[in-house]
């Protein structure tokens, strides 16, 4: 399985923001975190892993998402980091209003 071509990512981030944006559903929250674990026996599919497959078209497990009024932030591996630049290279940050996508892997977060 491969990731999102760019266009369709941004497409669905796009609504995404403006729904969080505009406060709409999402009862005026300032930011939404989608964690997603390691793969187990026992939750064979999981609502993260239905939010991480319609945004970037994978699973991307030991992942965080963070969608922010602005911003998106992406916490994962290296090798998820490097599949994911690609997406942040693509021209659509002024068409939605987002101040940035940055990707950090986790050996850069701070607990």
């Amino acid at each position: 399985m491969s990731l999102l071509v760019p266009q369709t990512f941004w497409d669905r981030l796009s609504l995404l923001h403006d729904s969080l944006a505009t406060g709409e559903c999402w009862n005026d929250v300032d930011s939404i975190a989608v964690p997603i674990d390691p793969p187990s026996e026992d939750a064979a599919f999981t609502k993260s892993s239905a939010f991480f497959i319609h945004l970037f078209g994978l699973e991307l497990h030991d992942s965080l998402a963070m969608l922010c009024k602005g911003a998106l932030h992406v916490l994962a591996t290296d090798e998820k980091c490097a599949m994911l630049k690609a997406h942040t290279t693509h021209n659509c940050l002024e068409n939605l209003g987002l101040g940035s996508a940055r990707i950090t892997t986790n050996q850069h977060m701070q607990y």
